[in-house]
């Protein structure tokens, strides 16, 4: 009885504040889509700004910069730390170094044979923000288990997991802000484990931001304990499912793309099948970073990345790699969510706008962004993996896009990619098939619509002209184009004039005797002339 009175409580509560709080959360949105949209262009210009200072007409200051270099060899390692003011990031068993430098040491490293690449190190930033949980989820979460809707949109069925067999272990990584390690509804170690940023003086089994809390509870939060919120992996799989956490960003929601590659290497180090990364930049495409995810990938590592927050048609990085799977945000009704950035690099889509996760305080929080949206591909893409551990992570990125719910336009296309992801459908069809979905797909990464059917048109070609198009003008003459004049004499031309002077005194002749008798005359004159 109480407990019936207590729910009764809890629904007249929430048709009470239903419009209270949609008002405030709408509110909230407004307000947080137009900060991020202020902070964006600001962020936009300052990236602007750094990868000018590649020309020839800033190369030559003493302003400091930060950079990523790729070194060839121990020459261009002692040749970038003689150049550089301060070193963040050196591994004796690591190509990639992160250092501060002066604009004109910047273009000498450019110029050594010794440096393979030299790039602008780019501040990078969350793609995720809250906007407030509704005061129904906030009482039912301290009391119940909630599985939010994003769990069950991507699952398609959430109780079928739990009697299928574990073939493999897998081990997904987000890198982010950190985790909160004493969140009670979040995994402890052994189930959860990480490494040290040398970028960064922060621990990564903690969280000052929260965003990266919230990203880990859409994978991770556990499941059956009668609180909070599950994830994708309610539980370990039996000691199949290992969750890894880098610190990729401080507790501003920011950092630098050295910050990201160090992190992810921790991850790698320790066994990282997937990485998911709810971060990136706009104009901040880098030689060095490309090659840091093309090279993992060809080692099995597979990437997922939110695809941006701006709302527009432009690209973010990491996620327009080719390496890397871009992600886009859709809302409950399954349409594009207005800040989810759009563009030919975009492969799948996943919920992410107002999902309900963890945070920091033993607290839970409704947050919106294609940040929410990359961990729900991940945990998928780990999910399917671990019941077909045969198949690479391209077969992997290749069934995922093959199975994902068309939404939008017929097909692929540069708002959704593929679609929605969807769990069961990417496991059923393996199964059916019994060879990874060995033939979907290219042998190298292109990523979004390419990535499955590479160079194919989503239009049929247009009809080819009845003749074969050539360099001629188009009104050329029907006849063979020769150096003659478009209407030839019907004869043969010869130097001698069509009609002499002679035949205009005396009139044209159709005998050839005639013809004869006068050559012969004009012969005579002429050698009497002579005489």
């Amino acid at each position: 009885m109480v407990k019936l009175n207590f729910f009764c409580a809890i629904a007249l509560l929430s048709i009470t504040n239903s419009k209270t709080e949609s008002k405030k959360r709408t509110h909230i949105y407004h307000l947080i889509t137009e900060r991020n949209r202020t902070e964006g262009y600001h962020h936009k210009i300052q990236n602007n700004e750094a990868q000018e200072m590649t020309i020839d007409s800033l190369e030559d200051t003493d302003r400091e910069i930060d950079v990523i270099v790729r070194v060839k060899n121990d020459k261009g390692r002692f040749f970038a730390m003689n150049n550089s003011n301060n070193v963040n990031l050196d591994k004796d068993d690591f190509d990639i170094m992160a250092m501060r430098v002066k604009e004109s040491s910047f273009k000498k490293l450019r110029e050594s044979p010794d440096i393979l690449s030299a790039d602008i190190d780019h501040e990078v930033y969350s793609y995720g923000f809250p906007v407030g949980i509704n005061g129904t989820d906030e009482m039912l979460v301290q009391f119940s288990e909630i599985i939010p809707w994003g769990i069950k949109t991507v699952l398609q069925d959430v109780g079928r997991w739990n009697d299928l067999h574990h073939n493999s272990q897998i081990k997904v990584c987000v890198v982010d802000t950190g985790y909160d390690i004493r969140h009670d509804d979040l995994p402890k170690q052994p189930d959860v484990s990480g490494k040290h940023n040398p970028v960064y003086d922060e621990s990564w089994y903690s969280d000052g931001n929260g965003h990266g809390t919230h990203v880990s509870g859409t994978i991770a939060a556990i499941g059956n304990n009668g609180i909070g919120v599950t994830g994708v992996f309610p539980n370990n799989k039996n000691g199949k499912f290992q969750f890894l956490s880098g610190k990729a960003l401080t507790k501003n929601g920011s950092g630098k793309q050295s910050g990201v590659i160090a992190a992810i290497q921790g991850c790698v180090s320790q066994g990282a099948n997937i990485v998911s990364m709810s971060l990136g930049c706009t104009d901040c495409d880098s030689n060095t970073q490309k090659y840091f995810f093309k090279r993992l990938y060809d080692q099995g590592v597979l990437f997922i990345a939110s695809a941006g927050n701006t709302g527009k048609n432009e690209k973010s990085f990491p996620a327009s790699y080719e390496s890397v799977i871009s992600v886009g945000s859709i809302d409950r009704n399954l349409g594009r969510s207005r800040f989810s950035q759009y563009n030919e690099q975009v492969e799948l889509t996943a919920p992410g706008g107002e999902i309900l996760s963890t945070v920091p305080g033993d607290k839970y929080d409704t947050w919106s962004g294609t940040s929410m949206a990359a961990p729900h591909v991940a945990a998928v893409a780990g999910l399917i993996w671990m019941y077909f551990p045969t198949c690479t992570n391209s077969h992997i990125r290749h069934v995922l896009a093959k199975t994902a719910k068309d939404l939008g336009r017929n097909g692929c296309d540069i708002e959704y990619g593929f679609g929605l992801v969807q769990a069961r459908d990417a496991y059923d069809f393996l199964v059916a098939d019994g060879n990874c979905g060995y033939n979907l797909g290219p042998n190298i990464p292109i990523g979004g619509c390419n990535e499955l059917y590479p160079n194919v048109p989503s239009k049929p070609p247009t009809p080819q002209p009845t003749k074969s198009p050539t360099h001629f003008p188009t009104t050329y003459p029907t006849i063979k184009p020769t150096h003659y004049p478009t209407n030839p004499p019907t004869k043969p031309p010869t130097f001698l004039p069509t009609i002499s002077p002679y035949q205009k005194e005396i009139g044209p002749s159709n005998t050839s005797s005639s013809k004869k008798s006068r050559k012969r005359r004009r012969r005579e004159r002429l050698h009497e002339s002579n005489r």
